[in-house]
């Protein structure tokens, strides 16, 4: 990852990805997570294609 992007917003990013496959059950759980989920993703893809 480049260095622009703040830690936090990476390890958030990754740990989205990876949440349904650590524990498929608490995927109906989840839908608090619906609205910012998307936003962060796009922001970490966004920021790494940028030059």
């Amino acid at each position: 990852f480049e260095r622009k992007t703040p830690l936090d917003e990476t390890a958030l990013a990754i740990y989205l990805v990876m949440r349904p496959y650590l524990n498929p059950l608490l995927l109906q759980h989840s839908f608090d997570y619906n609205k910012e989920a998307p936003a962060h993703l796009s922001s970490l893809v966004l920021r790494s294609l940028s030059p």
